[in-house]
């Protein structure tokens, strides 16, 4: 496939069983039904899950309609022995849930999709990758200047999008010096987000550090109650994830905005405001597919938690599926750049963007009409664009991949005309 060739162009040389191996043992049970994201082949897939059973490097277990494969003990050595700083840090936290667990249970093997959409998509997931943000004590400096590594770029990104163009015109630092893979360190030891990077929840409470606050200082709480897996960091950006899978769960919009302004307060106001200098996160919500979507944006209004959760909470609020389409969305919003263009490949029978225009849109017709882009749905702009729509009696036009046009045309009816570009042929284009 072609986001599996691009990703293997990195610096990942190990084998899909390897893969497999080290996604179960950073998720703790890995679901089954993630497993053709790591090895597509069915056949090639049953025989490495054979054969992991047989020689005692995994179990299965299956409760409450779930299927996942937890390390044995076998198995776990078997991982220190291969590569001990990647595996020390997740063993030694434990708490792993018992089968009967089936709260804990769900949270786990959500936390293990998305770390699989955020591995396949060139994230970095592994303690000897990614920078050592939250699993140390790192004073909130406010003055200090943190510069751009420009020895590192991630999968798809010519080394000058991974540069913060607000701060292009700073002089490099006389000394740095070289910390984890994914990290460059500056000064007073405060690290840098070069590579996109995944931390769940648990690392995010994990350290030893503070928040500064308006009553003080405090330690980090990981919201009780936040339903996010954790936060994706982007050398320009800061994104809150999380997964719906198959379920219209009742999300609280006011505890996931005290989670956002928990991550805005310890990370972009603090850790790292050097590099992020206060911006507040943005969010990322993937499920099972397209209907999963739908559900939320026709849900009744009377549950006004979940509409003021889609609309009010982030700024920007994308949907992913999680799915091989999925990788290719995460990668959109990673690479600005192969976003750009495509939009120049689908958008290019249009005509620009005004910005008198009173309804939400991308791109603007012959005829005046409104055209929104949606390869990566933004939900609160997807519900802007319907309601402009709607308000003044205009029809519009929604620009997407074919796979969702179904979905598409029955939230947006006939406001707006669906139209669907091929997959495929789009994957090509930006290939070439």
């Amino acid at each position: 496939m072609w986001v599996e060739k691009k990703i293997r162009q990195s610096s990942r040389r190990i084998t899909q069983e390897q893969e497999l191996i080290h996604l179960i043992g950073v998720s703790g049970e890995y679901p089954s039904e993630s497993i053709p994201l790591i090895i597509p082949s069915t056949r090639y897939s049953g025989k490495v899950k054979t054969a992991l059973k047989k020689d005692g490097i995994v179990r299965v277990v299956s409760e409450d309609s779930m299927k996942g494969y937890r390390l044995t003990e076998k198995g776990r050595r078997k991982l220190l022995e291969e590569n001990r700083a990647r595996f020390e840090g997740v063993f030694a936290e434990g708490g792993i849930p018992s089968p009967s667990e089936v709260v804990k249970r769900k949270r786990m093997l959500s936390q293990a999709a998305v770390m699989t959409i955020m591995y396949k998509s060139g994230v970095q997931i592994y303690d000897d990758e990614k920078a050592d943000i939250f699993g140390n004590a790192f004073p909130p400096l406010a003055a200090e200047v943190v510069i751009p590594s420009q020895s590192k770029s991630f999968p798809n990104v010519p080394k000058s999008q991974t540069t913060d163009n607000s701060q292009a015109h700073l002089s490099a630092p006389k000394e740095e010096r070289k910390g984890t893979p994914g990290e460059v360190r500056v000064g007073s030891g405060i690290p840098r987000i070069t590579h996109p990077s995944y931390y769940g929840s648990r690392e995010y409470k994990r350290g030893d550090w503070e928040l500064q606050g308006k009553y003080g200082t405090k330690k980090p709480l990981a919201v009780k109650g936040s339903r996010s897996t954790g936060v994706l960091l982007t050398p320009t950006h800061i994104y809150n994830i999380y997964n719906t899978g198959s379920t219209l769960i009742k999300w609280g919009a006011d505890v996931e905005r005290k989670w956002k302004e928990e991550i805005t307060s310890g990370v972009s106001r603090g850790l790292l405001v050097g590099q992020y200098n206060g911006q507040e996160p943005n969010g990322i919500l993937i499920g099972k597919s397209m209907d999963m979507l739908i559900q939320y944006l026709t849900v009744d209004k009377k549950q006004k938690s979940i509409d003021t959760f889609l609309t009010r909470v982030y700024d920007s609020f994308y949907y992913l599926t999680n799915d091989w389409h999925g990788i290719l969305q995460m990668q959109f919003l990673l690479t600005p750049l192969l976003y750009e263009n495509a939009q120049k490949i689908i958008m290019a029978r249009y005509n620009p963007r005004s910005r008198n225009y009173s309804i939400e849109h991308d791109a603007l017709t012959d005829d005046n009409r409104p055209v929104l882009l949606a390869l990566v749905p933004n939900i609160p702009r997807l519900i802007r664009f319907r309601n402009g729509l709607e308000a003044q009696g205009k029809t519009g036009i929604v620009m997407c991949f074919s796979y969702q046009k179904e979905a598409l045309v029955g939230y947006l009816g006939e406001c707006a005309e669906v139209r669907g570009a091929d997959f495929d042929r789009v994957k090509e284009a930006i290939e070439e």
